[in-house]
Order: structure tokens, then sequence, then C-alpha cells
């Protein structure tokens, strides 16, 4: 969706909603920035309508309206579902917009519901907003089987952590006797302590097994939903990329169809570089935005790790920016730089139905 897409009309109003998990600040501003009127709903389908009866463009002599919110939490998803069902107009405010700009116009920081649907509708007044949209069908279930997938993991490895430590503490000389764990008669380990130690390691050692089984079960689930999405195949082609990889970029990205260019996916990582001029100060280290999506920078930086080491392509590119003549770029900044591209490649297998291609030689543009 386009800026002007996301604009409201000249005769339209707006709702502006400060979302919560049992009721919703609302106020409507008409399209000069005048606040009309404010209340409050439940978070409930009844509220709901009664924020749009209440908010009908006929009452307030105006030919449209423009439901506007921030992207917080699960909330926002519910009541963007209920919208969608019926057909409405919503935009979606990024919270740290509301942030600044309530800092802006609000010199003593006072914060309150009413302040921040003040601040939602002027963003939207503005076209200050994004086009984000919810996910629906297997691309909404894998992003939730992905998350889950991502804590399972991390859980399992904290475990492992905690059972090395429990380890240590039992038989010190573990790694050095290992063929001999009879030597743990004269281990240096209090003997008091031992046995409280045992029962716990055994407790974490169930655990672990536990969440083990827990993660096939959720990978399994992953690889089934990959297969019901026609980008995941394209995506595999790349040299480099596994099923973590996979999982993960269309798990943060959803459907390709919604980008334009590859650099909305850089810019959704936030790795795309950024400049920081000021007076006589020009140029200098740009450094990523880190503006986007954590989880989808975590997996570009992994995926890119593993291209390096896999994809002649990649590593190429990646000794050409840190031996080039002039201006070469250090080892972590040719690592964004080599983030960036492979993204870019994603975007083009993705949206092309096409396999990647190693010898690909590129069209030289016209001069």
């Amino acid at each position: 969706m386009r800026a002007a897409e996301l604009r409201p009309r000249s005769d339209d109003i707006i709702v502006g909603i400060d979302l919560a998990a049992r009721e919703h600040q609302a106020v409507i501003v008409g399209a000069d920035g005048r606040r009309l009127t404010r209340f409050r709903v439940p978070h409930s389908r009844d509220g709901i309508a009664e924020l749009l009866r209440r908010s009908r463009a006929k009452s307030w002599q105006a030919t449209g309206r423009v439901l506007a919110f921030e992207a917080t939490g699960h909330v926002w998803q519910a009541l963007a579902a209920i919208l969608e069902e019926r057909g409405e107009r919503y935009v979606v405010v990024n919270p740290l917009a509301v942030f600044r700009l309530r800092e802006a116009r609000r010199m003593d920081r006072t914060k309150t519901d009413l302040t921040d649907a003040e601040q939602i509708a002027e963003l939207a007044r503005t076209g200050m907003v994004t086009s984000t949209r919810p996910l629906h069908g297997p691309y909404l279930a894998l992003r939730r089987s992905w998350g889950e997938y991502v804590r399972v993991r991390f859980e399992a490895a904290r475990l492992k952590s905690l059972l090395r430590q429990q380890l240590f503490g039992l038989f010190p000389e573990l790694l050095e006797v290992w063929s001999r764990v009879d030597k743990a008669a004269r281990s240096v380990a209090p003997d008091e302590r031992l046995e409280a130690a045992a029962l716990e390691a055994r407790r974490i050692v169930a655990r672990y097994d536990l969440l083990e089984a827990q993660l096939a079960e959720v990978q399994g689930e992953v690889e089934a939903l990959l297969g019901e999405i026609e980008e995941a195949r394209w995506l595999a082609t790349i040299p480099g990329l596994g099923f973590a990889s996979v999982a993960g970029i269309i798990a943060h990205t959803g459907p390709i169809g919604r980008y334009r260019h590859g650099r909305q996916l850089v810019k959704l990582a936030g790795t795309n570089p950024t400049r920081n001029e000021t007076g006589e100060r020009t140029g200098g280290y740009q450094a990523m935005s880190h503006r986007g999506r954590a989880g989808l920078r975590q997996v570009a930086y992994m995926a890119t790790i593993s291209c390096l080491a896999h994809n002649v392509r990649l590593r190429a590119h990646y000794d050409r920016l840190v031996s080039r003549p002039e201006r070469p770029l250090a080892k972590m900044t040719a690592l964004g730089a080599c983030m960036n591209k492979l993204l870019l490649w994603a975007f083009a297998v993705m949206s092309k139905r096409r396999a990647f291609e190693l010898d690909h030689e590129w069209k030289e543009c016209a001069a």
C-alpha cells in the first residue's frame, strides 16, 4: 500500500484508539485536527460494535472514517481482524512514532490514554502510518510456530548450560578424567551437597528431555507449514540456507507479495545503513538503523554466517569488501553488507519464483 493510499481524505474523520487489555480510549478528530469527541469502549465484540456506531461518518457530517491504533501486543490483531471482517479502513501507527510525537508536543512528559489516542489520531491525519496488516493462513501459523520454536530452543540451551554448571559442581574433574569416572571417589567437590545436587541434575535432565521432544514436535509443524508455502522451496535453493534460516525469514516477512523491492526487507530487518551528518561533519561511519525486527535481523545474521561458509558467491562478495584497495570495510561492517545482499537475494528468488543461480550474470544498466 502506497503512502497516498494511507493518508485520509479531506472529508474523512479519524478515530484514534489507544488500545488496552480491557478498555480502549477513542478520540475522534476532523480532517483539520480539531477534536470532536472522546469516549471509552470495552475490549469485546460489543465494545467494538459500539465504537463503530459512535464513530459513524454521517454522525459527524463526513463521508468516510479511518481508524488508527498502535501495533501493541496481541490486542491490535484482534481488532484488525474484526475491522477486516466488516470492511473498515484502518491504519497502524508505530509506537515509537507516538512516543516521539508525545515527547515533542508535551514538554511536561504527561502520558495518559487520552493523550496517546490524540497523538495516534494526529499521526494518522498526517499520513505518518504504516501499511501493516495481520497475517493469515499458513503464514500466521508459521509465525506463531516459529516463535515457539525459538523459545523452546532457547530454554533447552539454558537448561544445558545449567546442567553443565551442576555437573562441574558435582565432579569438577569430569573433563580431565572422562574415561575414569571412578576418580569421583577422590573428587574435590564437598560431600555434604552432592545428594541434593544430584537430584537437581536429574530433574534438569528430565526437563531437557521434555523440551527436546517438544522441539522435535514444533519443528515437524514448521516443516509441514513450509510445505504449504510456495516461497519456501525457492528460498531453500540459496546455498547455505537450511531449515531454520528459511523458516525464520518467511515467518518474519510473511507473503513476499506485500513488498515491492528487496530494500524493504532490508529496512524491515533494521540492517539498512543510516547517515548522521551535522554542520561540517559529513559522511563517516554509517551504522545499522536497528529499527526493524530484531528476530529477522538475528535470522539474517546466522544465515549469513552459514552462507559465508557454503555460498561461494556471497563469500566472494565479502572478500571483495574487506580487501578492496579503496575504503576497505571492517569485517563486521562487511558482514552487515552481506546480510543486506542475502536479503536482496531472498526477495529476488521468492518474488520471481526462480531458483538461485551461482553463475547468474547481472544485466548492465543503460548509460
